[in-house]
């Protein structure tokens, strides 16, 4: 059981770990957006172009 719970909290931390790296590149790219003044749909399909 404490083994399994160990395996959980492990996983739930890489997810964070994911989720935030995640979040830092979203961050660059709309901050590289902002800055080119590229058209938010050029903008849309690059963005989903990464993913």
């Amino acid at each position: 059981m404490q083994k399994k719970f160990h395996k959980v909290m492990e996983n739930l931390g890489f997810t964070k770990m994911i989720i935030q790296e995640y979040n830092y590149y979203q961050f660059n790219i709309f901050s590289e957006i902002y800055k080119t003044n590229l058209s938010p749909h050029k903008v849309f399909k690059t963005w989903l172009s990464i993913f």
